[in-house]
């Protein structure tokens, strides 16, 4: 299967755990670029969600919020909350 397989439906886009496993999982990593996961599904979902593309992937999302979080999308504040969190933790490095 070819590295660039995602594809776009009408407003959605979506991304195979093959295209995230194997091609944007390893270059984020080496990029060193944060990756939060906000989902609406629950953390069940997203646990599959990780069994899928590869335990060794599962460090790279950081923080994953899900539906049990406080808010949850659209609510501008899940986002804000993200970026509270990675400032936090750039100050720490």
């Amino acid at each position: 299967m070819p590295c660039c397989d995602a594809s776009v439906s009408g407003a959605h886009a979506h991304v195979s755990s093959h295209h995230l496993s194997v091609c944007m999982c390893p270059a984020l990593s080496l990029s060193q670029v944060p990756v939060a996961l906000v989902t609406r599904n629950t953390r069940a979902s997203v646990q599959a969600f990780l069994d899928l593309i590869g335990p060794e992937w599962s460090d790279l999302f950081s923080p994953v919020l899900t539906r049990e979080f406080a808010f949850v999308k659209p609510d501008k504040r899940l986002l804000l909350h993200v970026a509270e969190v990675r400032t936090l933790t750039q100050t720490r490095t």
